[in-house]
């Protein structure tokens, strides 16, 4: 993973970094972020910087093996491996605790983030589906689009996503409408791609 931050994320990033030893913050990398969106991941190197300048971007370089990465499924034509999309935004989790509301529900500010994933098949795998390209508005940008390059062997995935969602007040009589919202990119984010198995 190569993360680029600017503005304040890079700021708090390098505040953080200033006053943790090394070993504690390898350790809170693997267990906050990456144990919470890769269930059993662990932290095999971390590189950062520019630490002396709080103006430049800030660039994170971070490997990990995920042995659960997607989820197995049996199917009619044997085996397959479903994979979600990493880093969701899981709106449904987050938002979604109700069927209606009589108060206002308050989306917090998230960080205007593009991502592009390349994931390489594993020896024997094939592409099943792919998710339909998505691209929703009503309550902050939320873009999706998955391809395939080459043929097996040697294809891969290549995700592209652009996300933003300001911070909202959404009123009551909105509610189903962000429902509709949160559901659909939930369902995008939990199957980009469906592999068969060898």
């Amino acid at each position: 993973v190569r993360e680029t931050l600017t503005g304040w994320p890079a700021l708090e990033w390098r505040e953080q970094v200033e006053n943790i030893a090394e070993e504690k913050l390898r350790q809170q990398i693997e267990q906050r972020a990456l144990g919470f969106y890769f269930p059993g991941a662990s932290l095999l190197d971390l590189k950062y910087g520019p630490m002396d300048s709080d103006t430049t971007e800030l660039t994170v370089e971070y490997h990990f093996r995920a042995p659960r990465l997607g989820r197995s499924r049996r199917s009619e034509g044997g085996a397959e491996l479903v994979l979600p999309a990493p880093y969701p935004l899981l709106l449904g989790r987050n938002y979604l605790s109700m069927a209606r509301r009589r108060t206002p529900l308050m989306l917090h500010y998230a960080l205007p983030t593009v991502l592009d994933a390349q994931i390489d098949l594993p020896a024997g795998a094939r592409v099943a589906q792919l998710a339909a390209p998505l691209q929703l508005t009503d309550f902050g940008q939320f873009t999706q689009k998955v391809t395939q390059e080459g043929a097996a062997p040697g294809a891969r995935i290549l995700l592209h996503t652009e996300t933003s969602l300001p911070l909202t007040r959404i009123l009551p009589d909105r509610y189903p409408r962000f429902i509709e919202f949160a559901t659909r990119i939930d369902a995008a984010e939990e199957a980009i791609a469906v592999l068969t198995l060898p």
